[in-house]
């Protein structure tokens, strides 16, 4: 709620009249509501600063609920009120149905043209427009289409005995011509920069009638004197603009606490999320990492959607799902939110449940299938979702509005919605807003009989995406205003942003629907820039008057596009810095890192192995102890998995499994390369199409009904591609026969028990063995020749597996398509063109990598969990730890502090930020 500001010479002068009025039992109408609600607040300061405990209401009330009451009270006695006025929503409504059914129409997007047109009928009975004779033949199509819609929406109205509000102001003032005011004694109106003509004529109707009608304006200035404590300051950019302006608000409550001060932006609802942001950090620093904090210093007038409130989104999409799958993300979000009842102790279930779904090959659920998916993990969430569905199977047939209400209630309350925990202030009042939210929705489509449960939901669904929320948070010293909420409103102090020459005043919007020539004519809104210079023109003098201090202000640049200030500021002095803040004072974030050296703790241990413990791991847990340590701790001491990554197509994972399941399926009964040669013709390529068809049937039959037909033909012919590459390679190199393909062994080291599958395993010589690795990326045997550590243990340990068989060669197989080719050590040149000797030798090549290898195991038992990547980020890239360890906090601190780690680590240097470096 705005503060009431105290008087100064020119807001008393303009005030006290208002106020007179109010104590005299008037009823004074707005231009808006907030205009309303801070007459009424400044009437009970008022009230309670003379020394009265108690008061009668006043009567202040915004235009449109106020004729909607003369109505009622006018035509009660009559009988006429059996005719229904439309609300706003009812009527674009009514406009989207009337133009649906105008066949040669039937392109246009019906919602959007709804909107507009219900927006130039309201400018049409507002400045009083001859509509009915736009449409002849000599018209411009778009002309003569609103005049058909609209004779449309007229028989309409008359055969439901319906009213627009665009057309009551008219009736009321000739039923006041004819039947009298009803009582009225005394109104005035307040806070219109204008008043249409439509406007004026009841005015003027109830004035005849004996009713006192009072239009208060600010007092007038000496023709051509400009406002004496007003002032222009141009600033950097808007968001210099709107930090400056920030700390102007913060200097001046620090001096004076009671201060009511104002903000106005014009485009604030594109503008809030960071306006919101700057002031934030500038009024209220402590309130950056606490979310949503009822008592800021400030208050925002744009308010979000109704639908971003969590309670009703989580609302709506249970009441969505009802009716069709949901996906992932939408599934994500229920099962962690707290308004569904069982969320405290169900929570970690339900936080499994979601992982599990990620790696489940379908991308979206009906309620019933993930409540039998559910049962026995989740059992009240199971039971929640067994009667959703449930109730969404009687919704089959047509229904009204009140019975559709009544359905979603149910519905809500069996899913658990709200059913346990209390709310704070701001989710009390969402709760509020919603039901609020479905009583218009009930009254709006009361004019729409029967609707199928589609239908009704989307209805819904629209109404509370349009519905404005924004929670009360009591008085607030700062208001941040759009152009017409801050009209007629007075401040102690008053900054108004954005001044430029391109928007104040702003371009010409008329209305497409409407001769423009008959918009210009008659001033309608938007419809000439002669018109919009006028309007503008006094809102800036309004602006002007309404505190003892104001600041016009406009941007130098926006999007680095220099911009101007407007013409409209040229009579104000230019603003001197006095009351000016100096340049913004850094970041929230960066003040806090500056204000002390940091003490960094390193606790680089977790606990050790028990001595005799079984252990048991993976050949993933060596390399990930040789990549970084703390990735071997937290994955297989901790058990912390990342977040599975979903995918349009194959993932990685299953791409590389494919690859695999091929070639040992190609080489099952082939026992060497002999065979190989002798493969010709059709036998080639049936052996070929089989390897790949088995390796396409490991995946589920559901993967690929959710990928379809075609992927699978296109991941056919891919597969097929690399094979025929592979087998290339393979016809050309030594003499070899297949000892083992896909073979499991298990290698104890240190008593650390490894379970290992071995891509390959070739015999190439008399007794003699070489290990093959297959890989589907860029493989090197760089990180196998190094004297510091093994980052990639997976050859060595093959090699130490097969013991005591001798392996005398080590291979990388990349398999890529364009890319194939082979990269290893061997014990003697010339064994493989494609391999290396090993040097020095291999047995001392063998004699290093069981040193590292048990190094690395050690480390392992000990707990050793440094955080210490090898190459940063390529190695981070392929951990998914990072919440975990934060290691990009950790790289972007050092970074800052001048370190240059991140840096080094990147370009493949050493650093000395705990982060090694890469070849």
């Amino acid at each position: 709620m705005p503060r009431a500001p105290r008087f100064s010479p020119r807001s008393e002068a303009a005030l006290q009249p208002v106020l007179a009025a109010l104590a005299a039992g008037a009823t004074v109408v707005t231009a808006n509501n907030r205009a309303a609600a801070w007459l009424t607040a400044l009437h009970d300061a008022a009230q309670s600063a003379a020394g009265h405990a108690a008061w009668p209401t006043p009567r202040v009330v915004p235009w449109p609920a106020w004729v909607r009451g003369i109505w009622r009270a006018l035509w009660t006695d009559t009988g006429g009120a059996r005719a229904q006025v439309l609300s706003a929503r009812q009527v674009q409504r009514l406009w989207t149905s009337v133009i649906a059914a105008s066949a040669q129409h039937a392109d246009l997007h019906n919602a959007n043209a709804g909107a507009l047109a219900a927006g130039a009928w309201e400018v049409v009975h507002g400045w009083q427009g001859q509509w009915a004779q736009w449409g002849g033949a000599a018209a411009r199509e778009e002309h003569r289409a609103f005049v058909g819609w609209a004779e449309a929406f007229v028989r309409e109205c008359a055969a439901h005995d319906w009213i627009d509000a665009a057309r009551l102001p008219l009736l009321l003032a000739d039923a006041v011509q004819s039947a009298g005011a009803g009582g009225m004694a005394a109104i005035g109106l307040y806070g219109f920069a204008e008043l249409s003509p439509q406007q004026r004529l009841l005015a003027d109707a109830l004035r005849a009638a004996g009713v006192t009608v009072t239009e208060f304006s600010a007092p007038d200035r000496a023709a051509g004197a400009p406002a004496q404590g007003a002032t222009r300051l141009p600033c950097a950019d808007p968001a210099d603009e709107w930090r400056r302006c920030a700390h102007w608000c913060r200097d001046w409550l620090v001096r004076d606490a009671d201060a009511t001060l104002g903000v106005v932006i014009p485009d604030l609802a594109a503008q809030r999320p960071l306006v919101e942001r700057i002031f934030r950090e500038v009024l209220a620093p402590g309130t950056l990492l606490a979310g949503d904090a009822p008592d800021l210093p400030f208050n925002i007038s744009h308010a979000d959607p109704l639908a971003w409130q969590p309670l009703v989104n989580v609302a709506l999409t249970l009441l969505g799902w009802a009716q069709a799958p949901i996906g992932l993300v939408e599934l994500a979000a229920l099962a962690r939110s707290p308004h569904i009842a069982g969320h405290d102790h169900e929570w970690p279930a339900r936080a499994a449940l979601v992982r599990d779904l990620m790696e489940e090959p379908r991308d979206s659920w009906l309620a019933a299938d993930l409540a039998q998916f559910t049962r026995g993990r989740c059992p009240l969430w199971s039971a929640q979702l067994s009667a959703l569905a449930a109730h969404a199977a009687a919704w089959r047939r047509r229904r009204p509005a009140k019975e559709w209400r009544q359905a979603w209630e149910d519905a809500l309350a069996a899913a658990g919605w709200l059913a346990a925990g209390s709310l704070d202030s701001v989710e009390h009042q969402a709760r509020g807003a919603w039901n609020d939210a479905l009583d218009g929705w009930m009254r709006d489509e009361s004019i729409s009989g029967r609707m199928t449960p589609a239908d009704a939901f989307s209805s819904l669904g629209r109404l509370i995406a349009e519905t404005p929320f924004q929670p009360e948070r009591g008085q607030v010293p700062v208001q941040i205003l759009g152009t017409l909420e801050a009209s007629g409103l007075y401040f102690d102090g008053l900054w108004v942003c954005g001044l430029t020459a391109e928007r104040w005043p702003a371009a010409p919007q008329p209305s497409p629907l409407l001769p423009l020539a008959w918009q210009r004519m008659v001033g309608a809104p938007h419809a000439s820039a002669e018109r919009e210079l006028r309007y503008h023109r006094e809102l800036t003098a309004q602006f002007a008057d309404a505190a003892p201090v104001v600041i016009f202000s406009w941007p130098q640049a926006i999007d680095g596009i220099p911009a101007a200030p407007s013409p409209l500021l040229a009579e104000f002095a230019t603003e001197a810095g006095a009351r000016t803040p100096p340049d913004a004072a850094p970041p929230v974030a960066l003040q806090m890192a500056l204000a002390g050296v940091p003490t960094i703790w390193e606790d680089a241990h977790g606990l050790p192995l028990d001595p005799g413990s079984p252990a048991k791991g993976r050949v993933a847990l060596v390399e990930a102890q040789a990549n970084c340590p703390f990735q071997a701790y937290a994955a297989f001491r901790l058990q912390a998995e990342p977040w599975p990554q979903r995918s349009e197509g194959l993932t990685p994972a299953e791409r590389g499994s494919l690859v695999h399941y091929m070639l040992a399926a190609f080489w099952e009964g082939l026992p060497d390369q002999a065979a190989l040669h002798a493969l010709e013709g059709a036998a080639w390529h049936a052996r070929c199409a089989g390897a790949v068809d088995a390796a396409l049937g490991t995946l589920p039959p559901g993967r690929w009904q959710l990928l379809g037909d075609t992927f699978r033909n296109l991941e056919r012919e891919r597969l097929l591609g690399l094979l025929r590459e592979w087998l290339a390679i393979e016809v050309e190199r030594p003499p070899f026969a297949v000892a083992g393909t896909e073979s499991k062994r298990s290698l104890n080291i240190d008593g650390l028990e490894l379970r290992l599958k071995v891509d390959r395993i070739d015999r190439v010589g008399d007794g003699q063995y070489a290990v093959i690795d297959f890989k589907t990326g860029i493989s090197t045997i760089l990180d196998l020749q190094r004297d510091g550590r093994l980052v990639a243990p997976q050859l060595p340990l093959y090699a130490e597996a097969l013991a005591p068989d001798p392996v005398v060669a080590v291979a990388y197989a990349s398999v890529r398509r364009g890319e194939s080719k082979v990269a290893g050590l061997a014990a003697t040149a010339g064994m493989w063109d494609a391999l290396k000797a090993a040097e020095p030798d291999w047995p001392a090549t063998r004699a290093r990598w069981r040193a590292q290898l048990h190094s690395l195991i050690e480390e392992y038992r000990r707990g050793v969990a440094t955080v210490d990547p090898w190459r940063y980020p390529g190695t981070c890239a392929r951990c998914g730890r990072h919440a975990l360890c934060r290691i990009n906090e950790h790289v972007a601190f050092l970074e800052s502090d001048g370190e240059g780690g991140g840096a080094g680590a990147e370009n493949g240097g050493s650093s000395t930020n705990g982060v090694r470096g890469g070849p």
